[in-house]
């Protein structure tokens, strides 16, 4: 029979882990054979280079976070409850560059706008959605000894962290205007513009960012205790 981890003496530990946190690291301490407090913290970063509207489009996903656990075994067996708190700084973000050919200004629809770019070669369009940098966790867990060995284990995370409503910012460098279609005039883009643009642009990816309000966590580990 291997051994139930929990249930040996107050012990220190440290793990490595990764899933849909990213990979991160945990420090551990058992203030008694039910009860463990853990401080784990995980980065994840994601991008990818995508086509708007025949700009130039990166897209980025960042997930770097901390997290204050307290773990409670029941029956000071293997499975055992978390919650916390996590602080985080969850950010999805876009950024397109609209293009000027030499001695021509740069004419390109975006999101059903027609943007142009004046006085220099290129200009950007950007939006960034993020969420609470403090957020709620609560999970279940399961951790038992590694090959029967006394010292490693393995251990596996799965719960929620409670993100809250995204806000989606925009903004845009070098000059870059807008067709009004109202007055059928080019005039200098506004934040509410930009917005407008972006949503219908990028709609699949800020649609998942405006409906994402809980993360899922799932987190495999290996450890030491001491």
């Amino acid at each position: 029979m291997l051994p139930v981890l929990a249930a040996e003496a107050p012990a220190t530990s440290f793990d490595i882990n990764a899933g849909t946190q990213g990979a991160g690291i945990s420090l551990g301490y058992n203030i008694n054979p039910s009860v463990r407090l853990r401080l784990r913290g995980a980065m994840l970063s994601y991008s990818a280079n995508e086509n708007w509207s025949g700009s130039d489009t990166q897209l980025k996903l960042y997930g770097n976070n901390v997290g204050i656990l307290v773990d409670i075994f029941p029956g000071e067996g293997n499975f055992y409850i978390s919650a916390g708190l996590n602080f985080s700084e969850n950010k999805m973000r876009c950024r397109s560059r609209i293009y000027r050919e030499p001695g021509m200004a740069a004419n390109t629809y975006f999101g059903g706008i027609e943007y142009a770019v004046s006085g220099s070669e290129q200009a950007e369009i950007y939006g960034k959605h993020s969420w609470n940098h403090a957020q709620p966790y609560i999970g279940i867990g399961y951790q038992d000894s590694l090959l029967g060995s006394s010292t490693f284990y393995y251990s596996l995370d799965l719960g929620i962290n409670f993100m809250g409503n995204g806000n989606l910012t925009v903004g845009s460098s070098g000059n870059l205007n807008y067709r009004d279609t109202n007055t059928d005039q080019m005039k200098p883009v506004t934040n509410s513009v930009l917005e407008e643009s972006i949503r219908k642009e990028g709609r699949d990816f800020f649609k998942i960012a405006d409906d994402l309000c809980v993360y899922p966590v799932l987190q495999l580990g290996i450890g030491a205790r001491f």
